[in-house]
């Protein structure tokens, strides 16, 4: 092959150089993206971990009868008592809500029913009337 021949070659080897150092960077990239999603979840892990030791310190675990080191999706008994904890997280971050969209009367509620000792001074509670 003579110097023609290099001559013709030559684009095409700058094309391949061009496509070797893109490869490079989509490797790179990749990676990147790969090491970003691995502290993601790291950092989902790690609150998630921080979350149940707030339950369990808060004794609301203990409470509910859920036992430390039960597994709460194979156990049947655990899972219900796991279920039970959800709802009522679920319910005390709502209520306030809700009750705030009643205006004086929710906020009453809100507040005497935060002092209730029992589900029956609680009925009573709901059954005052609003006094502004």
């Amino acid at each position: 092959m003579g110097r023609e021949g290099l001559e013709q070659n030559l684009p095409f080897a700058r094309l391949q150089i061009n496509i070797n150092k893109l490869d490079k960077k989509m490797q790179r990239l990749t990676m990147n993206s790969y090491r970003l999603r691995q502290n993601l979840r790291a950092a989902r892990t790690r609150t998630l971990i921080q979350l149940g030791g707030l339950v369990i310190k808060s004794g609301i675990a203990e409470k509910l009868g859920i036992e430390i080191g039960a597994d709460l999706q194979r156990d049947e008994e655990q899972r219900q008592k796991a279920y039970t904890l959800l709802g009522l997280l679920v319910v005390q971050v709502s209520i306030p809500k809700e009750l705030e969209k009643f205006g004086a009367l929710g906020k009453q509620f809100l507040l005497e029913s935060q002092n209730a000792d029992n589900e029956q001074e609680m009925l009573e509670i709901g059954k005052k009337p609003v006094v502004d």
